[in-house]
C-alpha cells in the first residue's frame, strides 16, 4: 500500500528529517482510515555502534507513534472534497411552568 523512504533510520531528539511516503494503489481511501507507524528505541552506548536495522533486530521497540494518513496532491490540496455539513437549523421552544405542571400530573 505504501512505500516509505528511508524505511528506517535514526532521528536525534528535536531533529527534523524528511520522510517520503508514497501511496501505491489506484483508488485513494478516505482520510484518517490508514496510518503510518513509527517505532522508537531509546539508544544507549551499547546500541550506538549498530545500524538501525540491527537495533530493531536485537531490541524490542520502547513504543510506537501512529500518524493518520490524509491524502493530498503535490500542491497541498486534499484528494477528497470535504464532507458536506448539515445546514438544518433546529429551534427548540422553551418549556413553560404550566406545561411542566401538566406533564408531572399526568405521570402521578
Amino acid at each position: 500500500m505504501f512505500t516509505i523512504r528511508p524505511s528506517y533510520g535514526i532521528i536525534v531528539p528535536n531533529e527534523r528529517k524528511n520522510i517520503q511516503i508514497t501511496f501505491k494503489w489506484k483508488d485513494v481511501p478516505k482520510d484518517d482510515l490508514h496510518f503510518i507507524s513509527f517505532y522508537h528505541i531509546q539508544v544507549n552506548k551499547k546500541v550506538c555502534n549498530m545500524t538501525p536495522r540491527e537495533m530493531f533486530e536485537n531490541f524490542k521497540p520502547d513504543g510506537v507513534k501512529r500518524i493518520q494518513c490524509q491524502f493530498k496532491y503535490a500542491d497541498g490540496t486534499s484528494v477528497h472534497p470535504p464532507e458536506p455539513r448539515s445546514t438544518i437549523n433546529t429551534v427548540m421552544n422553551p418549556v413553560t411552568d404550566s406545561q411542566l405542571t401538566n406533564v408531572e400530573r399526568s405521570h402521578v
